[in-house]
């Protein structure tokens, strides 16, 4: 298993090294943390992680939850193919620890390609493991 992460991260950092390009920009670029009952840690926390849609679900996904999981939110008009995206996500994970990460992102990526997608996700996966080694990632 370690083997895989390591070869992971391999070929993640060769990936940013060959193709360092410009992160793509909406006109309007945005970016919404919400963190429920950061003052306690007495019940798991969950994040969701994604887009307006992510947004959109965040109040049921909640409310389902209530005295089970404390809920957080990270949505953005980024894509895991932006290079500034997993510095994001690491801003959650430093400061909070999560049971669970659900991940919904892609959206707001359609001006990068397949490969790059599939870059920033690996290497979104590699961010995870490493501040949220626990967590499980859905």
């Amino acid at each position: 298993m370690l083997r895989f992460f390591l070869t992971l991260f391999s070929v993640v950092v060769f990936a940013q090294s060959v193709s360092a390009e410009a992160p793509v920009r909406e006109r309007i670029e945005w970016i919404d943390i919400w963190v429920t009952d950061a003052d306690k840690d007495d019940l798991p926390r969950v994040l969701l992680v994604g887009d307006s849609i992510t947004r959109g679900y965040f109040g049921a996904v909640e409310k389902h939850l209530a005295g089970k999981a404390d809920c957080a939110r990270l949505n953005t008009s980024k894509c895991v193919s932006d290079p500034t995206f997993n510095d994001d996500l690491k801003l959650m994970l430093i400061q909070y620890k999560f049971s669970v990460i659900h991940f919904n992102n892609g959206l707001h990526g359609w001006d990068y390609t397949e490969s790059q997608y599939r870059d920033g996700l690996l290497e979104t996966v590699v961010v995870v493991k490493r501040h949220a080694p626990d967590t499980k990632f859905i």
